[in-house]
Formats: structure tokens, C-alpha cells, sequence
């Protein structure tokens, strides 16, 4: 079974657009997918489901919204690297639920935010994890610490689609905003040391890995969220050390997602763009054409969320 017909059998089996998916860093037989309520463990090896539940408030949730028995996912992410193999799920009222892998039980919930949760990043090192919001907010916790808010990141005026961490300074990540604006931040300040700032709101964000060109290290990609024209949405590559984009890629429909995935030690890293309707287009990153040789696009129909393998 090919990977498109595995991500139909996903949709097939629940008739539900799949909000969020992750894969646990070194365990790529292991697939998450979130559906608006509900959860599913994927062993994509076999092509089978592991387990699932339905996605529901706990205690503490339903006390402080009485009446309400359903709650949409927003976003989900695995914590590889905690003792206890767990995974955290955002919502759209800000709570974050803490899941063990093996089991799917909740061993934990709290309110994080002030609206949805809309992103997750796991430091590559700490027992940190990044959280952001429609709240405009970023929050750092520690989950080895039960699960204290170590920072809160000010900055954005708008909802923050993504963060990311710096591959090349774990203590480093980028925010994308509906403001229009991409900023980095050091995990030890609350405010950002740079901003790029963007035409149209951002969605996504990425950084390029290490190997392959060493220059690419000093690159970023972003993509733009939900444009009013069919053609609009724009992937911009970053140059760093000059703060300016060197590149656009245009005539991406609707909106951009942009992950980089670096395949081969010494070759260049692969950009990835997707879009509404348009599917999953592989770039060759020296050149960033959209209609380059190099370039390959797989038809998938309305995307969601893109998954780039890195925190």
C-alpha cells in the first residue's frame, strides 16, 4: 500500500477531515491523526489501527464549561524523549491534555491558553515544549516538572499558527502570525530579537536543516495563510544574517504550508509546499522553481497540515 492510498484509508475510515498528525522522531512506524473528536494511533508498517478513542472534556474541563459534553482537537504532538511515552493534544478552548502512548489514558489536563491551542514544538534536548494560540500567546512548560509554565512570549497581535525550534540553536525558535509577521525568540527572554514582517498573515514557518549546503543553515521558509484569491497564498525563503527574502513561490492556492526535510547527508534539503486543492509539491532547494525539474507534486486533495520530521 502506497502512502496516498494509506492517508485515504485515514479520511475513508472516519469521513472526518483529519485536523493534526505526528510521527514520533525515530519511530516512523508509529502515526498520530486527530479528527475534530477523536484520536487514532496508526501502525503505518502494517497499515492498521493501534488504537483510538473519542476525544472528550475531563473533569476539570467540564466543571469550567458546564453542559458541554465534546470538544474539538486543534493540534497534537508526541514527547518521544519523556520516560513515560507520552503524547499532548490542544484544543479549541486552550486546555492541554496529556495522554500515555501505550494506552491512551489522560493523566493529565490544565488550561493553557485563552483560546485554541494551535501549535506544539518539543525542545530536542529539554523537557520543554512550546505551545501557541489564538490567544496571540506562546508558552514554554516543563513537563518533568509537572507540567509549570516556565515563560510566556509576548509579541504577536494576531493568532500564532506555528513555532518551530532552531535546529542549528535548540534554545532559539520561530513564531508565524496572522499579524503578518514571522519573529525568533530565545527560550530565556519573554520578547523577540527579530521579526520579519510578511504581506499577508503567515501560517507556517521552517527552518532548513544541517547537512547538505552548509549556507542553507542561515535560511528560513514561510508560508501564507488563507488568502481571499484562489492563487494568492506565497512560500518566501529567508536569508537570516540580511533579515530579507531572496525568493518568493508564487501561485500557491488558498493558503501555504512549508516544511523542509533534509533526506541525504550531503545533498541539498528537500522544500515542501502544500496547499488547498493544489496537494504536496517537492521542491529542488537550490533553485526553490516551482516548475524546476527536480519538482514533484502529489495530488491529495484538501490538506490540512503538513508534517516536517523535527521539533
Amino acid at each position: 500500500m502506497t502512502l496516498t492510498s494509506f492517508l485515504n484509508m485515514v479520511n475513508d475510515n472516519h469521513h472526518l477531515q483529519v485536523i493534526a498528525v505526528d510521527l514520533p522522531y525515530g519511530d516512523y512506524h508509529k502515526i498520530l491523526t486527530a479528527y475534530q473528536a477523536r484520536l487514532v494511533i496508526w501502525n503505518y508498517k502494517t497499515q492498521t489501527r493501534m488504537m483510538e478513542r473519542e476525544f472528550r472534556p475531563g473533569f476539570i474541563h467540564s466543571l469550567r464549561k458546564p453542559g458541554s459534553s465534546r470538544v474539538f482537537v486543534s493540534s497534537v504532538r508526541f514527547i518521544v524523549k519523556s520516560t513515560r511515552q507520552l503524547f499532548v493534544v490542544g484544543d479549541e478552548d486552550g486546555y492541554i491534555h496529556v495522554h500515555h502512548c501505550m494506552t491512551m489514558k489522560r493523566v493529565k489536563e490544565f488550561k493553557a491558553h485563552g483560546s485554541a491551542v494551535t501549535s506544539f514544538a518539543l525542545h530536542p534536548t529539554q523537557p520543554f515544549v512550546l505551545s501557541a494560540s489564538r490567544d496571540q500567546l506562546i508558552k514554554l512548560w516543563n513537563w518533568e516538572k509537572g507540567w509549570v509554565c516556565i515563560r510566556t512570549f509576548t509579541g504577536h497581535s494576531a493568532t500564532v499558527n506555528q513555532v518551530k525550534f532552531n535546529p542549528h540553536d535548540n534554545n532559539t525558535f520561530a513564531s508565524a502570525s496572522g499579524d503578518g509577521t514571522v519573529k525568533t525568540w530565545g527560550i530565556f527572554s519573554p520578547t523577540h530579537f527579530t521579526s520579519l514582517n510578511c504581506q499577508e498573515g503567515q501560517r507556517s514557518v521552517d527552518y532548513y536543516p544541517t547537512g547538505g549546503d552548509q549556507q542553507q543553515q542561515h535560511y528560513m521558509v514561510t508560508g501564507s495563510e488563507w488568502q481571499l484569491r484562489p492563487d494568492n497564498a506565497t512560500a518566501r525563503i529567508w536569508d537570516l544574517r540580511t533579515q530579507t527574502c531572496i525568493r518568493e513561490i508564487k501561485g500557491l492556492e488558498s493558503y501555504c504550508e512549508v516544511g523542509v526535510i533534509d533526506c541525504h547527508p550531503d545533498r541539498p534539503a528537500v522544500l515542501v509546499t502544500a496547499s488547498g486543492g493544489c496537494g504536496v509539491s517537492l521542491h529542488d532547494s537550490t533553485t526553490y522553481r516551482y516548475n524546476a525539474p527536480a519538482a514533484a507534486t502529489i495530488h491529495c486533495g484538501f490538506l490540512a497540515t503538513i508534517y516536517s520530521p523535527r521539533a
